[in-house]
């Protein structure tokens, strides 16, 4: 940033003054083409990488669910398997009192 000058004849000089605007612009300049430079060189390249670990991200997520969906299926089978069963055990049981009650 360009210094104000504190001394009051440096303010009527027009010459010191333009050259403290050209020094400005200048330095805007300077910035303003850095700005471009990183929007157009770096922020691709970090949306790039940005991306890449938002899909691997992705990829984890699914192979996690598809564990956790595997897991609950095969839990859902057992259950299914054991209620099976125990359905079949309750119907040997109710036979069985039928066939003592007739006999009784």
């Amino acid at each position: 940033m360009a210094k104000v000058s504190k001394h009051p004849q440096d303010f009527c000089n027009p010459a010191l003054n333009e050259n403290k605007i050209v020094d400005q612009c200048e330095k805007l300049q300077l910035q303003s083409a850095a700005i471009t430079k990183y929007v157009e060189e770096v922020l691709p390249r970090k949306k790039h990488s940005t991306v890449s670990v938002a899909s691997c991200a992705r990829e984890v997520l699914i192979q996690r669910l598809i564990f956790v969906r595997n897991v609950c299926e095969n839990e859902e089978q057992q259950l299914l398997e054991k209620a099976h069963a125990e359905e079949e055990r309750a119907n040997q049981s109710i036979l069985t009192q039928r066939a003592h009650w007739t006999e009784a």
